[in-house]
């Protein structure tokens, strides 16, 4: 079953699609625009995220992939990021992952995909103010001084 919505406020759209187990929110605020992922990106679902985000590279300045709601991501998924975030990099768009944690997590780990963190904020021509570039200094401080839980 899929579904396919859009809310309209002061200066954001948000979009909604689901297919199967696989919830896509996307929001835009000027030209930053965030993907938040819900459920599992798999083979069966991975076309409507293309879809979703085909125009992103050339449309935003900011492009932020929101995985810590995903609980499962295959290769086919990946793929998908990853041609994303090459597509922002020639169209030089900023592209920030937030790489969530379980399953989607460990599938980054085990390939390699975030053994550089500098390859995910991409665009030298972002200033250092902005959100992509605060939130990408944020994690990587998270990452390298883990913090124990609570």
């Amino acid at each position: 079953m899929e579904t396919e919505g859009e809310a309209r406020m002061p200066g954001r759209t948000t979009a909604l699609r689901t297919h199967g187990d696989l919830r896509i929110e996307r929001r835009a605020l000027n030209r930053c625009h965030t993907v938040r992922l819900s459920g599992e990106l798999d083979i069966a679902s991975v076309a409507q995220l293309e879809a979703v985000i085909a125009p992103l590279p050339t449309q935003a300045r900011e492009v932020i992939f929101d995985l810590e709601a995903l609980s499962f991501i295959d290769l086919s998924g990946l793929r998908c990021i990853l041609a994303c975030q090459a597509a922002c990099r020639h169209a030089n768009t900023a592209f920030l992952l937030v790489p969530g944690k379980g399953q989607a997590r460990r599938l980054l780990d085990v390939t390699g995909a975030l053994d550089d963190p500098q390859r995910w904020f991409v665009s030298s021509s972002v200033p250092r103010s902005s959100s992509v570039a605060q939130r990408f200094q944020r994690w990587a401080v998270r990452e390298s001084n883990p913090e124990p839980w609570a």
